[in-house]
């Protein structure tokens, strides 16, 4: 048992270093924190951390990779402010940035891989509400980091309509070329999807 203080545990990800290490990321729904949990060959208790504590962090989904280094990527999800997110351990220190941030909409079921450079490369679920019914259409879409900016794309947006919704519990690979290919879930057809 890594961790039993509170309700935690909930969207995790695993990601094995070079010395086969485990590192998990997940929701600690206790405290509504991002928290990042290590092995270090010894003992798993003294390697938790807090990531992110600004309310309801990781609350739909995280999402771990390793560099070449073994340090910690992480995409999740903000249902504070219905944003997407992505932290990176630098030494002892988390850097946090937020992807994309608007009412309504956010970045739920992510999936980060990275490439050859380093470079993260994240699938994940855009959803809005429509009032009054609030009812749910959402898209699933991409954003990767050149070395400089964040880029956004839609990826499949074929069913955009009041009540549609597709991309859900994403996950992405990339090839041996840097090119993503994603599988999700489409909800109101029920069908598995797979784009590349």
């Amino acid at each position: 048992t890594i961790a039993s203080s509170g309700d935690v545990g909930q969207y995790t990800s695993i990601a094995l270093d070079t010395n086969n290490y485990p590192h998990i990321s997940y929701y600690d729904n206790t405290n509504h924190d991002l928290k990042y949990a290590t092995w270090n060959g010894y003992s798993w208790s003294w390697i938790i951390q807090t990531v992110d504590s600004s309310s309801y962090v990781g609350c739909g989904g995280t999402s771990i990779a390793l560099n070449t280094n073994n340090c910690p990527y992480i995409s999740y999800n903000d249902g504070t402010n219905e944003a997407l997110k992505y932290a990176r351990r630098n030494g002892s220190l988390w850097q946090i940035q937020t992807i994309l941030n608007y009412w309504g909409g956010g970045g739920a079921y992510s999936s980060i891989a990275l490439d050859t450079n380093n470079y993260p490369h994240i699938s994940y679920y855009d959803h809005s509400y429509y009032p009054p019914s609030n009812r749910e259409c959402g898209n699933l879409k991409y954003a990767r980091w050149n070395g400089s900016t964040w880029i956004t794309e839609t990826v499949d947006s074929s069913g955009t309509g009041v009540g549609y919704s597709l991309g859900q519990y994403t996950s992405i690979a990339l090839d041996t070329n840097n090119y993503p290919h994603i599988s999700y879930y489409d909800n109101t057809n029920h069908d598995l999807k797979y784009a590349k």
